[in-house]
């Protein structure tokens, strides 16, 4: 799960870079951008490897939704920064909390192919 350490720390060197080039102007809800990757990481931890077995679509549907939901901060606290709204932030936040649900139920869900 070195993945999800790596991810994070790419994501907190993102961010820092950012604020250096935009002038010490930066946002509270982006500098927090890296909690996803090691909060996700942790619960996949919990989670996944409770069951021996780790089921690849869940695996793969996991990994989208801790990519999804970090972009979805990272463009909110962009357009926070530029004082302008939007509602397709809000459509990241959705589409990566259905990407969660949906791989914790097929981990649950006993698959009838081995394979998955």
């Amino acid at each position: 799960m070195a993945f999800y350490g790596y991810l994070a720390l790419l994501l907190m060197a993102c961010v820092n870079l950012y604020e250096f080039f935009s002038h010490q102007v930066y946002s509270q809800v982006m500098r927090m951008v890296w909690l996803y990757p090691i909060l996700g990481g942790l619960v996949m931890i919990g989670l996944f490897e409770r069951w021996m077995v780790f089921r690849t679509i869940s695996l793969y549907l996991w990994k989208m939704a801790m990519f999804t939901l970090s972009i979805g901060h990272i463009l909110f606290g962009i357009f926070e920064i530029y004082g302008s709204e939007t509602n397709i932030v809000y459509l990241y936040f959705f589409m990566g909390g259905l990407l969660v649900l949906v791989s914790i139920v097929l981990l649950c869900i006993k698959p009838k192919d081995p394979l998955l």
